[in-house]
């Protein structure tokens, strides 16, 4: 299966709760601009997955549009003070779709470490609205290879 893994957009630095950051305006247009230029390559994305926080939320949304996907989820595996494990393996009922899913740093770095490297020791950074693509025989530790990754720039 291939996935791919994204932070969120650039984010307010305040709100109510951590939960409650929405993306600034310029994290908006700034993944506007980033997607379209990427959408012939995330053309076999077929599930938008992501973490209820309201910046994944909005994220996801501005994905959705741009790459035309109408399968849109919450989960709530993809928080950041999320565990990395679990996280990987709610992919799990996805086997046979293509998922793009919006989280945030830690997690993102963590579970691409994890799949990828089979630990989470060295987590990779991840700059807003970086995307990675991972293909494995099934979302589990050690078994997944980073094929590619995108950074707005």
């Amino acid at each position: 299966m291939n996935f791919y893994l994204m932070r969120h957009g650039q984010a307010e630095a305040y709100a109510a709760s951590d939960a409650d950051r929405c993306l600034t305006s310029s994290g908006k247009h700034e993944l506007e601009r980033f997607l379209k230029e990427l959408s012939p390559v995330l053309q076999d994305v077929d599930l938008i997955l992501h973490s209820p926080y309201q910046r994944a939320f909005e994220t996801a949304l501005i994905v959705s549009s741009v790459l035309g996907v109408d399968s849109v989820q919450a989960l709530p595996h993809w928080t950041p003070e999320a565990s990395p494990s679990l996280a990987l393996a709610s992919l799990e009922s996805s086997q046979n779709k293509t998922p793009l899913v919006v989280t945030h740093l830690p997690l993102v770095g963590y579970v691409t470490a994890l799949c990828c490297q089979g630990s989470e020791q060295y987590p990779l950074p991840f700059t807003c609205g970086e995307i990675v693509k991972i293909t494995a025989d099934w979302p589990a530790a050690g078994l997944g290879q980073l094929l590619q990754n995108w950074r707005p720039v």
